[in-house]
């Protein structure tokens, strides 16, 4: 059976109630394709889809193809990130976080979601990446107790830089 993908709800519901049953990665490759250009509602009922522990990766799967079209919201990086943070995969959050690029995801939640989780490392790059020098300290005073990189880190800012 070929399935046409069109960006409508009736495509979404096919690939969901198809007489020939499809896999679950083999409907995440449909979804996939209709990600790029689909309203906002779709994508918030494909992700549903995948709202199963058992279905982890396919749920991660889609979110990075989502922050790869530059589709995602803020609660689909904080819940990628939390995804990441489950399976305890220090090495995708940190292929997440340092892009080589413009971020494609929104930063103020990604530090966020890496201080709540415990990965304070890979918070204090971000912030750092971006300037956000009070965010570097707190994060270095406050989560990590390492006062004496904060102190030297501060010495190093422009005197600009500095608040009082």
């Amino acid at each position: 059976m070929e399935i046409t993908c069109t960006k409508d709800r009736t495509t979404i519901l096919l690939c969901n109630n198809t007489y020939e049953p499809l896999t679950i990665r083999n409907r995440l490759k449909l979804f996939e394709r209709l990600v790029y250009g689909s309203p906002s509602e779709l994508l918030a009922l494909i992700l549903f889809k995948f709202l199963d522990t058992q279905r982890i990766h396919n749920l991660i799967d889609y979110l990075e193809e989502l922050h790869d079209h530059h589709r995602a919201t803020s609660d689909h990086t904080t819940l990628l990130l939390n995804c990441y943070a489950k399976l305890k995969d220090v090495d995708k959050l940190e292929e997440f976080i340092k892009y080589p690029d413009e971020p494609k995801f929104d930063l103020d939640t990604a530090i966020t979601m890496c201080r709540q989780g415990g990965y304070y490392d890979q918070a204090a790059y971000l912030a750092r990446k971006h300037d956000e020098h009070d965010l570097v300290v707190d994060i270095l005073v406050e989560d990590c107790k390492r006062y004496a990189e904060a102190l030297a880190y501060i010495w190093r800012l422009e005197p600009a830089f500095v608040s009082a």
